[in-house]
């Protein structure tokens, strides 16, 4: 049974998109944005849309806002992030309190959306396991514990 549910639903959307009909129907329309727009970089690495409808932009070179009209930079802190390779945004997620966390070659970043200021969180030297502070990907449980996918596995 479960079978030929799943069959009947494939045959429904393949009827759809073959109708033109559904939400599929009209023109999809693509707007390419670029430095020239204000993205810290051209290199893309995650792209998030936050309960607040912004959709955020971790790139080679750091972080940036769309609000669907406009491109805003976010700067990144001075003292920690002096080389590019730390401005690197991997992964993005954010929190019940609106925080943005992210996943960077350097560690985890904690952007604090209402102050606009940073936070920033290295894993434990003393963890010999520890020796890539690359994050790769960044997700928080339900139970609000973040968890942070490295080169060396996952740290809560």
């Amino acid at each position: 049974m479960k079978r030929v549910l799943q069959f009947l639903t494939f045959l429904s959307v393949v009827f759809l998109l073959m109708s033109g009909g559904g939400i599929f129907a009209g023109e999809i329309k693509f707007r390419h944005l670029t430095v020239d727009d204000g993205l810290p970089s051209n290199v893309v690495n995650v792209v998030f849309q936050s309960r607040t409808g912004f959709i955020w932009v971790g790139t080679k070179e750091g972080l940036a806002r769309f609000d669907g009209h406009r491109m805003v930079r976010i700067p990144m802190p001075e003292n920690e992030y002096d080389l590019v390779s730390k401005r690197r945004i991997n992964a993005l997620c954010e929190d019940d309190e609106y925080n943005l966390w992210m996943g960077t070659t350097y560690g985890v970043l904690c952007y604090n959306q209402v102050t606009e200021t940073f936070k920033h969180y290295l894993f434990d030297e003393e963890n010999r396991l520890d020796l890539s502070r690359f994050v790769n990907s960044i997700v928080i449980g339900k139970d609000g514990v973040l968890w942070a996918g490295t080169r060396n596995g996952i740290f809560y």
